[in-house]
């Protein structure tokens, strides 16, 4: 499936609504460090290779600073103080819930800074944000009936049966926002976990929306804060493609000419095999490719890749790669037929050229 990931906001006035957007992109921050920078080295050291880790900022601590439990994050507090808002109203319990912030372990956190004045500030990965609290906590209180969600939830409208679906309410308190979108959150986190995702990364060059115009600070600020130079110096550094032992003997085993005679664990198979295709296509293959985990083979260029490919292709199916090629031959030929044409000058006029 495809995620859409909505952006980080921070506003003129920041509120509940923004806060509760900026948890929700730390904790995917967070996979997105989990699976590309910390996955890639952490697979680097279990397969014993040689490797230094490239250091990065790992932002769990801002995403403990908002939903953890010991001590309680911001939410967990929020939480508790909405407990007692029906004893006073929302402008008190809103400063009473800053001064439990100030008061408790996390009031002394470095990523967090309490100006009073009923606004707080979160040291963010994409940068510092900081929070007016006047709403959060009548804006964190659930208090709809539970007889009208029952009733939304058989609507023979499917998509309004959805959205009010059932939910399971431990003890007498109903559910805050912030505990929805934090048990929303985890199961997010929870499906992509057993994913293999594949990140596009946007970019927003200005805020004209014009094209063909970037303000450079702000390019720079974006690509710094995603991570992305973190995740382009770990790939430059390792391996563009990684396989097991016995996955890539199989794609490739036809590209040694005495594949069945070669003996061993299927580390040694595929090491005699690198060799010999390193000694054969010295400048194309060259040794310096590969590298030789416990479980794993690793090659560094993806141009030697698609070298091996073509090469396997070649020995599959020789008629259909040498008519791919003169295919291939004649297209650029013809390519290169129209570009001679395009750029022959045309006379217009007496002594006029136009090019």
């Amino acid at each position: 499936g495809i995620l859409d990931i909505y952006g980080f906001e921070i506003f003129k006035k920041n509120s509940f609504e923004q806060f509760c957007i900026n948890y929700v992109n730390e904790r995917l921050q967070q996979i997105f460090i989990e699976l590309t920078i910390k996955g890639e080295q952490r697979e680097y050291h279990q397969e014993q290779l040689p490797w230094r880790d490239v250091p990065f900022f790992d932002n769990k601590v801002v995403v403990e600073l908002i939903e953890g439990s010991n001590p309680p994050g911001i939410m967990r507090v929020l939480d508790d103080t909405c407990k007692s808002l029906h004893a006073m109203d929302s402008r008190s319990a809103d400063d009473g819930f800053l001064d439990k912030v100030q008061g408790t372990k996390i009031g002394s956190h470095p990523h967090l800074v309490v100006q009073g004045r009923g606004m707080f500030t979160i040291k963010h990965y994409a940068g510092d944000v900081r929070y007016t609290v006047d709403g959060f906590c009548f804006k964190n209180m659930d208090n709809l009936y539970e007889s009208l969600e029952a009733c939304m939830s058989v609507s023979q409208l499917g998509i309004v049966a959805h959205l009010w679906q059932p939910q399971e309410r431990k003890g007498r308190s109903p559910t805050t926002s912030g505990t929805k979108i934090r048990t929303s959150c985890a199961q997010l986190v929870s499906q992509l976990m057993q994913c293999a995702p594949h990140y596009i990364r946007c970019i927003k060059p200005n805020e004209e929306k014009a094209p063909m115009y970037m303000e450079e600070k702000r390019v720079l600020h974006q690509v710094k804060y995603l991570g992305i130079v973190q995740n382009i110096k770990v790939k430059k550094a390792g391996y563009s493609f990684r396989a097991y032992y016995e996955t890539f003997w199989n794609m490739f085993y036809m590209l040694h000419p005495k594949y069945d005679q070669l003996a061993g664990t299927p580390q040694q198979i595929v090491q005699q095999m690198c060799s010999y295709l390193s000694k054969k296509y010295p400048s194309d293959v060259p040794s310096s490719e590969w590298a030789f985990g416990v479980s794993k083979v690793f090659v560094s260029q993806p141009q030697t890749i698609f070298f091996l490919e073509e090469l396997r292709e070649q020995a599959l199916d020789p008629q259909g790669y040498a008519e791919k090629v003169k295919a291939y031959e004649q297209a650029d030929r013809e390519a290169e037929k129209i570009e001679a044409k395009m750029k022959k000058p045309k006379k217009k006029g007496k002594g006029c050229v136009v090019c």
